[in-house]
């Protein structure tokens, strides 16, 4: 119980200073506070878990290169599509003026590669282990996400679908390989205590991947939008910057702070929020493309093709007139 209320505490205090600092500040007193109790509080957890007989989270698992690697697989790969899923509606809806329903329909072809990768990438890692499909789906992913993250006010869905289409069929040739490694790394008693740690790395992944990256957007749109309604002859402060977010969703306090601020230059400042828009938003993805490319090169470093933690690998001696079984084919692609 220990365990899961510092762990609850840290994950709280961490994101919901990430998601609240590019508005209170990133030097304000209740951001630090609160940055700085979620680490304590995670190392607080970590003393905790290897003191305890029954920990949420068993550290030995972290030893094993494969589960090592996985988790470091799952993080980014949720990292970065939770990023994705959030930003490219927005861009879609505020951007390119498309409805909700409309988005939904649009981001289709990413859902269906994911459900054409996932399959295919257990099949690939059943004969030449999980590092070749893993390695191949990350590097896809980080192409996408480079891919859109260079789009401007002239991009298109045209130009977006088949990015998208291929993000979601790395996040599927990735995600099969991923758990099996993961999970045949341990033993089938500790099954249920490393998928927990698998679920939980996926959650904090998306979770936070969404507010750092939306903590880097908002920070560079605040700056985008002072610049570049400077360069139109209107002086912006940061905080009038921030409430012009609202421009693109059409707030009608928005449109006031528009018309006080900027009066008959109104059309280009409201010109002035689009573009940085766009401008904060590729930055804030290629900063999740670095960290899909830096995952890659750590599974190629950690993951390897092995047999599952608990299997038999010494086959009895068969008795004499009885034939030897055939080898029996594991998850990990080892006979």
């Amino acid at each position: 119980m220990a365990g899961v209320a510092l762990s609850a505490a840290a994950l709280t205090a961490l994101t919901l200073a990430l998601n609240q600092g590019a508005d209170w500040g990133w030097g304000a007193t209740a951001t630090v506070v609160l940055l700085v109790a979620g680490v304590a509080l995670f190392v607080v957890f970590g003393v905790v878990e290897r003191r305890t007989g029954d920990p949420v989270i068993d550290f030995s698992f972290f030893r094993r290169r494969n589960f090592l690697g996985s988790t470091i697989v799952i993080f980014a790969l949720d990292f970065s599509f939770g990023a994705l899923l959030f930003f490219l509606p927005l861009y879609f809806q505020e951007i390119l003026g498309d409805s909700p329903v409309k988005v939904g329909v649009l981001l289709l072809p990413l859902t269906a590669t994911m459900v054409v990768g996932s399959p295919l990438g257990g099949r690939i890692a059943a004969h030449v282990g999980p590092r070749p499909p893993i390695a191949v789906g990350l590097a896809l992913m980080a192409v996408s996400v480079f891919v859109i993250s260079t789009l401007d006010l002239d991009t298109g869905y045209a130009q977006l679908w088949w990015p998208s289409a291929l993000m979601g069929f790395g996040v599927g040739l990735a995600l099969t390989p991923m758990n099996l490694a993961a999970m045949n790394a341990v033993s089938r008693d500790h099954a249920g205590a490393a998928s927990g740690v698998l679920v939980t790395l996926s959650g904090l992944g998306a979770t936070l991947g969404v507010a750092v990256t939306g903590a880097i957007f908002n920070e560079l749109f605040a700056q985008r939008t002072v610049s570049l309604s400077g360069d139109a002859g209107v002086t912006v402060s940061r905080g009038q910057a921030q409430e012009l977010d609202g421009l693109l969703a059409g707030t009608s306090g928005a449109q006031r702070t528009l018309r006080d601020i900027a009066g008959d230059r109104a059309a280009e400042v409201h010109e002035a929020v689009r573009e940085a828009f766009v401008s904060a938003l590729g930055t804030a993805l290629k900063l999740s493309a670095a960290l899909i490319v830096v995952a890659l090169v750590l599974a190629l470093v950690l993951l390897r093709r092995s047999t599952p933690a608990d299997a038999d690998v010494t086959e009895p001696v068969p008795a004499p007139g009885h034939p030897r079984p055939a080898p029996r084919v594991l998850s990990g692609g080892a006979a």
